[in-house]
């Protein structure tokens, strides 16, 4: 069951598969499940992991960055966009200066930043103000950091494809399929 906060809302966690760069959901199938009209992802093995190594994925950032996160899990609060409240997200927590994106992939370490978790991580920034954000990706042999800088070109894109898939939402009118987008660049590093 959705927190109210969540409940009519779009997700930043959402917001790759709303603009068509998930690889794992379609934005046909993310409409489906707003409306109900397909049952919402429970979870898995793969998604348990994550859930399980999340405070492990922040202490390895602690002891990597020598920076003290906050907010960061039961902590965590969801956050409404200032000017679209059909828009929200969670970050896994954050610094003085910067949200933390935490991933524990299951299989193997990510080589770069996944598209979908760019769109995200780039929500999350524009929803709550942020010009940072560090990609924490864990596992027990490794943990890689990535500082990302928020992009205000990538945003304004990626806001007018959400704003055209929220009213397919509000229209009650599946979205139809078309070609990947092509996003603009956006600066990050490999810290770790």
């Amino acid at each position: 069951m959705l927190s109210p906060e969540r409940e009519g809302r779009l997700t930043a966690s959402n917001f790759g598969a709303a603009i068509g760069v998930n690889p794992y959901m379609s934005r046909q199938k993310l409409f489906r499940t707003i409306k109900g009209l397909e049952p919402k992802f429970e979870g898995n093995e793969m998604t348990q992991w994550g859930n399980d190594h999340e405070q492990d994925a922040v202490d390895a950032y602690e002891v990597h960055t020598g920076v003290i996160a906050f907010n960061t899990g039961e902590q965590q609060k969801f956050v409404i966009h200032p000017a679209f409240d059909w828009m929200g997200c969670t970050p896994d927590g954050n610094t003085n200066d910067r949200l933390i994106e935490v991933k524990c992939p299951f299989n193997k370490m990510y080589e770069d930043v996944p598209a979908y978790y760019m769109a995200q991580m780039m929500g999350q920034m524009a929803i709550t103000g942020h010009n940072k954000c560090d990609f924490v990706a864990w596992r027990e042999d490794e943990t890689r950091i990535w500082a990302v800088e928020y992009s205000d070109e990538y945003v304004e894109v990626m806001f007018e494809m959400l704003k055209e898939f929220w009213q397919y939402v509000q229209d009650d009118v599946e979205p139809k399929r078309k070609r990947k987008p092509v996003l603009p660049d956006v600066k990050y590093e490999l810290l770790f």
